[in-house]
């Protein structure tokens, strides 16, 4: 049997609170859920779909 991977469900995962800025996220998910679900554009400054780049960078 296997599992289907589904797209986690961050509505739940994370609340709307008064979080603004990216030195308030504590995860590169929860800054993403911020930047869709909230349309908060200012955690992407460079607009290239990363939110606060220092938390999301790849390593």
């Amino acid at each position: 049997m296997t599992q289907s991977k589904t797209k986690p469900d961050y509505k739940h995962e994370f609340n709307y609170d008064n979080k603004k800025y990216c030195k308030h996220m504590i995860s590169c998910e929860e800054a993403k859920f911020y930047l869709n679900q909230c349309n908060l554009t200012r955690l992407d400054r460079d607009k290239d779909g990363v939110p606060c780049e220092k938390l999301c960078r790849s390593n």
